[in-house]
Formats: structure tokens, sequence, C-alpha cells
């Protein structure tokens, strides 16, 4: 898949490689595997290991004001996209987009807005990615299952 994660991928540079990388191929085989309850093993290797464990210390070092890393830029046009796609309800319409201080960190505000208008410091890229096969609207649906 695109790897989006702005504090260490270019987006540019992972759209580039897009092509090479057959999802929709490798979307289908995943599709028929759980479609036929197909049983794999899957091995970790060192390497994934290691970069698990360090995630999961940067997570405990990680403060609860995490949405402070985001700056909002004068383009806003304060639509309200990014309150309804945030999954724990973190941020509040008032003269813009307003954190809570309760962030998951999923950056579905960041790449969802529609302005480009929500920015995280530090970010290696301005661009964003949008599944194409997700729409915001499905998105939104979700958020509000249990509500």
């Amino acid at each position: 898949m695109i790897d989006n994660y702005l504090p260490v991928f270019k987006i540019e540079d992972q759209l580039a490689k897009e092509p090479a990388k057959k999802i929709e191929e490798k979307l289908a085989n995943i599709v028929q595997a759980v479609t036929a309850r197909a049983e794999q093993k899957v091995n970790k290797g060192l390497g994934s290991k290691v970069m698990t464990n360090i995630i999961k210390r940067l997570e405990v070092l990680r403060d609860g004001d995490v949405d402070q890393k985001f700056t909002v830029a004068a383009g806003c046009t304060q639509c309200g996209i990014c309150a309804q796609v945030c999954p724990v309800g973190n941020i509040v319409m008032q003269d813009g987009p307003t954190y809570q201080h309760n962030c998951s960190f999923c950056m579905g505000c960041v790449n969802l807005c529609a302005a480009n208008a929500i920015q995280l410091k530090g970010q290696r890229s301005t661009a964003r990615f949008k599944n194409p096969n997700v729409t915001v609207k499905a998105i939104i649906a979700a958020n509000n299952q249990g509500k």
C-alpha cells in the first residue's frame, strides 16, 4: 500500500512507486484468501520485530497532547470534515478545528482535509494520499456507528 505516515514518508515518492506495488492484484489475492477462509502462517522477520518494538516504545513516550503537532492554515474553509472523520471525537469546530487533547494520531484530519489546510509539524510532504476505494462519507458513517 501507499506509505502515508507523514513524519517518515514523502507522499510524492510513494505515489510514484504505486504502479509497481500491484495493489489491486494483491487486494484480489487477499479477498480470495479471506473468502476461501485460507489459513496462512505469518513469519515475522527480525526487521519486523525490531521495528514493532521501536514503535511500541515511541508510543509510550508520546505525550497526551500530540494534537499540538497539528497546525491549521488560513486556507481552512471550516467545512468540518476533520471533526467528522476523527474516530475519537477529538476535534470541535470553533472558528475552525479545535483539538481537545485526546488525539489517537491517526492523521485522518490531515489526510482528508479538503482544503489541505491542516499540516503536521515536521511532515516530509504537503501532498496527501486519499484511498480511492474509501470515501470520506464511508469514514464518517463508520465513525457514527456506535452513536
